[in-house]
This record gives structure tokens, sequence and C-alpha cells, in this order.
């Protein structure tokens, strides 16, 4: 009887310890969220990088592991909690190994999780551009890059736009700018669906050597009016404002002066603003405004 009670207890030490402790989160009550979307993970010079892109959730993050014991097993271990719209970088990895992350939303409020949502993810040093060119001339921006080893393909950006994707045996490719005075170039390499390490470069114009239409506009919306502002422009003598409705455009005011004043009219919950510069009696392209009350 005892031989028989002491196999029992043996059964049971080795079933308590092959399940293990669990980390997962108790919940009182189950939401749906997160999806990827509220998840984004990039490959980092440090690590993974993770970030919570929800505006009201604090992000759980586990990481699977491989737990030793009489059964080899994997499990899932805290890693770090993350707070609405911040990131974090799991520097726990190795170059070429597999990761698989499991994240839980917080709802504070209710005290709540949600449902887990995974993703795998290699581990790979992302890719560095070394050998690239990029210059104005004119209106247009042209790059050029040299060693194209270890990527699949260059995607260009300017202003924050994208604007082209670059390949193995493009040769300098040239693209239309915008007319602003600061240009902002940025190449972003890619290797395997993962973002490498942006190229970023930036480009200040000579605002006496062209026609500029008027730069970083600002709008302060009171009670009653719309008030724009904006930079003043070397060389630059006045500035036109239209109004635009109904396909038509309106003059408004030549000021010399770099703010203006607009009253929505009566019946009308936005209006559209446009913006030129005047030099040497020479018009620039318009520059559009909405507003809303």
């Amino acid at each position: 009887m005892k031989t028989v009670s002491n196999i029992l207890l043996l059964v049971a030490i080795i079933l308590l310890v092959g399940c293990g402790k669990k980390d997962d989160p108790v919940p009182k009550n189950i939401f749906n969220t997160p999806s990827l979307a509220d998840v984004s993970i990039k490959l980092d010079i440090d690590g993974v990088k993770l970030t919570n892109n929800s505006d009201n959730f604090t992000l759980f993050v586990e990481k699977e592991r491989v737990v030793k014991n009489l059964f080899f097993r994997y499990e899932y271990e805290r890693v770090t909690l993350i707070a609405p719209k911040a990131s974090f970088t799991d520097i726990n990895v190795i170059e070429g190994r597999e990761y698989l992350y499991r994240f839980y939303a917080y709802n504070s409020v209710d005290q709540s999780y949600s449902k887990p949502t995974t993703k795998a993810v290699t581990y790979e040093i992302p890719v560095r551009i070394d050998n690239i060119s990029a210059k104005i001339i004119g209106s247009t921006l042209c790059a050029e890059i040299g060693d194209m080893r270890g990527m699949d393909n260059v995607t260009f950006y300017i202003n924050g736009k994208f604007v082209y994707e670059y390949n193995e045996g493009d040769k300098e490719h040239c693209v239309d700018i915008p007319s602003t005075i600061m240009i902002d170039f940025k190449a972003v390499p890619h290797r395997k669906g993962n973002e490498g390490v942006p190229y970023i470069k930036s480009f200040k114009r000579d605002p006496s050597d062209g026609l500029f239409p008027p730069q970083n506009i600002k709008v302060v919306q009171t009670a009653s009016r719309s008030i724009l502002s904006w930079d003043k422009l070397k060389g630059y003598d006045e500035y036109n404002v239209y109004v635009e409705k109904d396909g038509k455009q309106k003059l408004l005011a030549t000021t010399v002066a770099t703010i203006f004043s607009y009253s929505i009219p009566k019946g009308d919950e936005c209006a559209t603003l446009k913006l030129s510069s005047v030099k040497d009696g020479k018009e620039s392209s318009l520059i559009t405004v909405s507003i809303c009350r």
C-alpha cells in the first residue's frame, strides 16, 4: 500500500514540476484587443524594439523561453510593461535566433486584460547603407547608392513622403522636390522584410535663390477668428492671401506682414485659404491651408 502511495506521490510531483509556474495574467474580464496593429516590432541595433501604439492600454509583454526540468518544454516569462505610446527594446537577443512574443493589453479602468496576440521575430542586426550620395540640383534631389550588398531594396522619403524604391542595378535617381526651404531626405534599407538603419540628410535652401511660397505656416484658432502666421522670407516684398470656394479663388489681401486674421463666414464650418509670396513682381506657387471652426 505504501508502495502505491509513494508512486502516486512521485507522479504528482513530476506533473507539478512539468506544469511549472504560469506567468499569464489572470483576467477579470476579456476584451478583444490588442491586434498586431497596436504593436510595432522593429529590429534595432541594440535588440528588438517593441512599441505600444495604443492611446489607452498598457501593454504586457512576454517572451517564450525553454524550461529545463524533467521535461524540456516552452513557457512564457514576463519581459516588461509598456505604457501607451511608449517603446521598449529587448536587448536579450542573439542574432539568427527566433523569438516568440506574447502581448496582452491591460485596461486599468475595469482592470481587464485582452486576449493574447503573438508574434515571432528572428533577430538580425539591421543592415545599414555604407555608400550613398544625395544632392540637390535645381528643383530636384538626386541620390545614388554605390553598394547594395546585404539589402533587398531602399526606400526614399522627402519631407516624410515616400518618393521612390531603389533596387539593385539602379543608377542615380532624381525626383522633384517640394517648394520648401528645408528638405529632409531619408533612405531606409530593407532586408528580409525588416527595416535597417535609416540614412538621413537635411538640406537648407536659400530663399533668395528662387520663388518660395510662405514657409512654416501656423494657425491659431480663437473663438471667432483664425490667425495665420509664417516665416519672413529674405528678399521677398509681400505676400498674397486668397480664399477658395466653389473652385474659384478670390484675393483677400496683399500684405507685407507675416500674419493674417480671417473669420469663417456664417453658415460655413471650414474654409480653404491659399498663400503665395511675391518677389520682384513675380508670384510664387500657392500653398493651401484648410481651417475650421
